[in-house]
């Protein structure tokens, strides 16, 4: 099926801003932080089933006083809503900024985004990420939780 176009398509958005915990297990850290991701519906792949391109930021601050940031871009697969809940799974990929030094992530989860209001665009997005950071190489969780604020046609 080609892009959806004309009153259906959407803008890019910046879609969620959240705040959430990672647990890394090689550094036996965990951390807060913050996200940003920005998404565009590329294609319906059928009448349930959708694709969106998908760049996220994501800030995060250690337990131990280290910090780094991740940027990264991929794909989510999202599930007409069912009801006030639309459920997703991402694929993402990018590069980890920490101690004067980059290395390759990848990122793989999902989530749901829940309708705050039938009236409103609105909506609260609950996220979890299985993360690797190609540094020896580490892995962990991430959890995310925030709101979602559409921009752009609906």
């Amino acid at each position: 099926m080609p892009r959806d176009s004309g009153s259906k398509a959407r803008m890019a958005i910046l879609d969620v801003i959240s705040t959430g915990r990672t647990r890394l297990s090689r550094r036996g850290t965990t951390s807060s932080g913050i996200a940003v991701d920005v998404s565009e519906k590329m294609h319906q792949i059928s009448p349930t089933v959708n694709v969106q391109a998908v760049m996220q930021f994501v800030y995060s601050h250690y337990n131990h006083g280290g910090s780094d940031v991740m940027f990264g871009g991929g794909a989510r697969w999202g599930i007409t809503p069912h009801g006030n809940i639309t459920p997703y799974f991402q694929v993402l990929a990018g590069l980890t900024h920490c101690c004067e030094n980059n290395w390759f992530t990848f990122v793989a989860g999902g989530g749901a985004d829940i309708k705050v209001s039938k009236t409103s665009r609105i909506k609260i997005r609950i996220e979890g990420n299985w993360v690797v950071i190609f540094e020896d190489p580490d892995h962990g969780f991430r959890f995310n939780a925030g709101v979602v604020i559409p921009f752009g046609k609906k």
